[in-house]
């Protein structure tokens, strides 16, 4: 018997700090997997759109970003996929919060990250109307899983799981907001916290 991969959306609606950051624009995040990727297709409606970074391992956090965080199989470490609009991406290997034990990833793994962004990869500066864009991520699932997630034909085995939490933010907006899909619950805005990570399931 064959096992189904999930298809899910989720939308990303959770201001944790509303008093400082209440600004929601609409993000979905549509996942799906084969047996080798993890596929991530963003849907944008945001308003001070900024798309300014262009340089791999830049900080996109700064512009209009999405982000996906993940547990790794040590149960120890974690790693983030940082991309601002434009699909330029920052990625390390990391233990907790405020990047402890970080490790960068290399510009040979950077290219096995692909990357489909509607806004083309050239700075746009800042767009003030409310602009719609999308981006479509693929990840290599050999990066997040164990061994023993794949049978011997090398198919994601049944009710494969991983903890995870999918964000939304930038720092530098003249609308700065910081959304999640799983609620956190620290004093600032913080999107380092494994802690508050949980499960999705990518094969049933």
């Amino acid at each position: 018997m064959v096992n189904l991969l999930v298809l899910a959306i989720l939308s990303l609606a959770q201001v944790n700090w509303p008093d400082a950051y209440p600004y929601c624009p609409s993000v979905q995040v549509e996942y799906h997997c084969s047996d080798d990727s993890l596929f991530l297709h963003w849907y944008v409606d945001e308003t001070n759109v900024r798309a300014t970074v262009t340089r791999a391992q830049g900080p996109v956090y700064k512009d209009s970003a999405v982000e996906f965080f993940c547990l790794l199989p040590d149960g120890k470490h974690y790693t983030n996929f940082e991309f601002n609009c434009l699909g330029y991406c920052l990625s390390d290997i990391q233990l907790g919060m405020y990047a402890h034990g970080r490790t960068r990833r290399s510009k040979e793994e950077l290219a096995q990250i692909h990357r489909r962004p509607s806004l083309g990869r050239d700075s746009l500066g800042v767009l003030p109307d409310t602009t719609h864009w999308e981006l479509e991520t693929t990840i290599p699932l050999r990066w997040l899983l164990p061994e023993s997630a794949w049978d011997k034909r090398g198919h994601l085995r049944k009710n494969t799981t991983l903890r995870c939490n999918f964000y939304k933010c930038s720092d530098r907006s003249a609308s700065p907001h910081y959304l999640s899909y799983f609620p956190i619950a620290t004093p600032k805005p913080n999107f380092h916290c494994p802690e508050y990570f949980q499960k999705i399931k990518l094969c049933q």
